[in-house]
């Protein structure tokens, strides 16, 4: 049927087989276009004479079976109890590889988890050392069912390109049982940038060492791609058909940015799961997502046929440099898409202002106007305009809902409910951590890292896994925190409870914007787990002793 295509949380540790679905994906080097690496490899190598690192990138995707590289990865669909077979080969150039299937349960096969140095030994390059594999082959049963994704466990590599949709179709789905929808669409962001791991190493993670981030961090793909409405880059659209309501499968896959937040023009969603778990519905205007986060909507093409206008606000980037396309410095940034009706014109730049892609426009004399979706994109006038029935659309119904910040709650569609107490406790601070120097270094400089809990991890030489860090871990001489540390490991069947604190003032010194300081927000990913969160505090919220 498919192909290839301060918290605090509980955590409870605990189908029948249908058919195997064996592919393989291939990772290599490609340039590709910098605002649309959805068309793939370019064809040119970087020592062309046709490179031009302002337009193009060097990207790193992924190609299914015999099929060209793309981006995001090819959508993997397949039905909850299958079995998945996926070899993985590396030819990238000089990196190492492993594939995380981030949501995946993996019981009983958490050697497929694909975390380097912890449930496998890296995927070496193709020609890299006598006795390493170039491949892997991943094999573990979809469960379970929801809309998930997968991406590369090794440095910035998903940034470059090494991540896509990872979508498991439930044997019972209540909402597509009862007719709520007919369709499904998936919608991937990602925030893009020249070359992340230069942006990281040269110009330091949020809130470590000395300078804040780069500024290049303004760009949400939306499936890949980025636009204006110019011919040359047309804005992202999600084709409907009149009358027909659809799942909506939005992925979040930001690596640097927090998150965003997203509405249609006239339109109204109907949120019925988060992270893979169905929801009772929750009628909304516009919702927040952040980083790694997945969010289920019903959506109905039930206006008049026209393009819609999709906003998708990003936000807290901690992008606090000038950027000098435009002298000034943001901590947001608005990239918009179309929803597309099957036979309405298609939505430009000629409905707005501009007809230079490149040209920035100034509402000087207040009679020029700012076209939105210009570079720098989504910086100040009014965004661009729909056609057909989104020329003038009636208000959105429903609430702006943030999982964090909203009062409005969205519950589980089937009551859950905690067994026991907790056999396990952990009280985690998450931390900036400041060495006299670099591990092995005699540098005079300071050394920044995060730690948790006063300890910052360092991955051991064998995976722990197969070892338990009884040899192969890793503490360095000069600084035991920098350590390989391994907590309780839990018995089956108990109830671990874990209080996390973010401590992190991210470079309050520096990090300014628009004269206001702020923290910088941190998600917290636990694989092969659901967690129950039982509670949370914020900063204003005054003291907060875990119990509420």
């Amino acid at each position: 049927m498919h192909a290839i295509h301060g918290w605090m949380l509980i955590l409870l540790i605990g189908g029948a087989s249908a058919k195997t679905v064996s592919f393989t994906l291939t990772a290599t080097d490609v340039v590709c276009d910098y605002w649309n690496p959805h068309l793939g490899p370019l064809g040119i190598t970087p020592s062309d004479q046709v490179y031009n690192p302002e337009t193009m990138k060097l990207c790193q995707l992924l190609a299914v079976d015999s099929g060209p590289p793309q981006y995001p990865g090819p959508p993997i669909e397949v039905d909850e109890g299958d079995t998945l077979s996926i070899t993985v080969v590396n030819l990238l150039q000089d990196s190492a590889l492993s594939i995380h299937w981030h949501g995946m349960y993996q019981n009983r096969t958490c050697e497929m988890d694909g975390v380097p140095w912890i449930t496998q030994c890296e995927i070496m390059p193709s020609g890299i050392g006598t006795r390493q594999t170039s491949q892997k082959t991943y094999t573990f049963k979809a469960y379970p069912p929801g809309t998930f994704w997968y991406h590369s466990h090794v440095m910035q590599q998903r940034e470059k390109g090494i991540q896509g949709p990872l979508i498991v179709h439930a044997k019972q789905d209540h909402y597509r049982d009862t007719g709520a929808y007919q369709q499904e669409r998936v919608v991937t962001f990602g925030d893009w940038w020249h070359d992340p791991v230069a942006d990281l190493a040269y110009n330091g993670a949020p809130g470590v060492g000395a300078n804040p981030v780069t500024y290049q961090l303004p760009f949400t793909l939306i499936n890949g791609q980025w636009g204006n409405g110019t011919a040359e880059l047309p804005y992202p659209t999600i084709s409907v058909q009149a009358g027909v309501c659809y799942r909506f499968r939005f992925i979040n896959m930001n690596g640097e940015t927090v998150g965003n937040t997203v509405s249609i023009n006239g339109h109204n969603m109907t949120i019925i799961a988060t992270d893979g778990v169905e929801l009772k519905p929750l009628l909304v205007n516009s919702f927040a997502i952040y980083n790694g986060e997945r969010v289920d909507a019903i959506v109905c093409a039930n206006q008049p046929i026209g393009s819609y206008l999709i906003t998708i606000s990003t936000y807290r980037t901690n992008t606090v440099l000038q950027d000098p396309r435009d002298g000034q410095r943001h901590d947001s940034y608005v990239s918009y898409a179309f929803l597309q009706y099957d036979t309405a014109p298609v939505a430009s730049v000629e409905n707005n202002c501009c007809d230079d892609f490149l040209t920035f426009c100034n509402s000087t004399n207040g009679t020029e106007v700012v076209c939105g979706g210009q570079i720098p994109p989504g910086i100040g006038g009014p965004p661009p305009r729909g056609t057909g029935g989104g020329t003038s659309t009636l208000p959105n119904a429903g609430v702006l809902w943030d999982y964090v910040a909203s009062p409005f709650r969205a519950e589980p569609f089937t009551a859950v409910s905690i067994i026991g107490q907790p056999a396990y406790r952990f009280n985690w601070s998450i931390d900036v951590m400041t060495f006299p120097h670099a591990p092995n270094s005699n540098s005079p400089d300071p050394y920044t890292t995060l730690g948790i809990a006063n300890y910052s991890f360092r991955f051991p030489h064998s995976p722990l896994l197969y070892t338990k860090g009884t040899c192969g871990a890793v503490t360095e001489p000069d600084f035991p925190q920098l350590t390989t540390r391994i907590n309780s490991i839990p018995t089956l069947g108990s109830v671990v409870q874990i209080s996390l604190f973010n401590s992190v003032a991210f470079g309050r010194e520096i990090h300014t914007v628009n004269q206001s300081q702020y923290g910088f927000p941190h998600p917290f990913h636990l694989h092969s787990f659901y967690m129950h969160i039982v509670g949370i505090g914020r900063p204003n919220d005054g003291p907060w002793n875990g119990d509420e």
